[in-house]
């Protein structure tokens, strides 16, 4: 079996560690509070890309980077707004579609080798 390149185990592991904090804090009563406050979503977004880039950043693309965990913490929110009966499956589902696409884009895939996969 063939290892999966810097990109795609970066979206993975990235995706993962969401999805998993996304079970733990589901049902609890302030779920969006902790989105919003303590997911630290911009936190994991910069060490997972850190981990696997294959350079450093600038402050500026360190900026950016963090910038797409808080976009997700807000793209969570409009989910949960829109549908509040959505299911912890359906929520994991979008989240990881979502990641998927965020590095699709070329401010994200720059920091990684070509992908082979």
């Amino acid at each position: 079996m063939e290892e999966s390149c810097s990109l795609h185990t970066c979206i993975d592991e990235l995706t993962t560690t969401i999805n998993e904090q996304l079970r733990i804090h589901y049902t609890i009563e302030w779920f969006k509070y902790w989105l919003g406050d303590e997911s630290y979503f911009d936190d994991l977004y910069f060490e997972k890309v850190e981990e696997y880039s294959y350079r450093p950043f600038s402050d500026q693309e360190s900026s950016m980077i963090k910038q797409k965990g808080v976009n997700l913490e807000r793209i969570i929110g409009r989910w949960l707004k829109a549908n509040p009966a959505i299911t912890l499956n359906d929520l994991e589902e979008k989240v990881t579609q979502y990641i998927k696409a965020q590095f699709k884009k070329e401010d994200l895939k720059q920091f990684f080798d070509d992908c082979e996969c």
